[in-house]
């Protein structure tokens, strides 16, 4: 009841030159231009990406793939927008509903120490 519809919530597409990429079972998604999909920052087959809704133009160099979705058009993702890691030591610590999220070493001292994962709310691997 009362639902704002996101730009994930598509059946059409209001303009000619989008395409519809379907996400949900009932045929709704997301819409993009898809001759204009840079599918090299977020590849079809990576969990959770979807090139044609992925507004960003570049990752940050934490990220081996990244994505954000309704943040505007030529954004550059930043540490936040990470759906892998570059660093084979790093782990994705997830902070949105997209799957994306902070890339960071858990064997970092000065990020512990910071903000130890013994107090509430710390999340030391992403603590920059």
């Amino acid at each position: 009841e009362n639902w704002a519809c996101g730009a994930d919530d598509c059946m059409t597409c209001a303009s000619s030159d989008d395409t519809l990429e379907v996400i949900y079972g009932d045929g709704t998604g997301s819409c993009g231009n898809a001759a204009n999909v840079d599918d090299t920052l977020c590849p079809e087959g990576v969990g959770g990406c979807i090139p044609a809704s992925n507004d960003c133009i570049s990752c940050d160099s934490s990220c081996e793939y990244c994505q954000c979705i309704g943040c505007g058009e030529n954004w550059a993702c930043g540490v936040d927008d990470c759906m892998t890691c570059a660093d084979a030591d790093d782990e994705l610590t997830v902070i949105y509903g997209d799957g994306t999220g902070s890339c960071g070493s858990l064997n970092s001292t000065n990020s512990d120490e910071l903000c130890p994962s013994s107090v509430e709310g710390c999340v030391p691997a992403s603590n920059d």
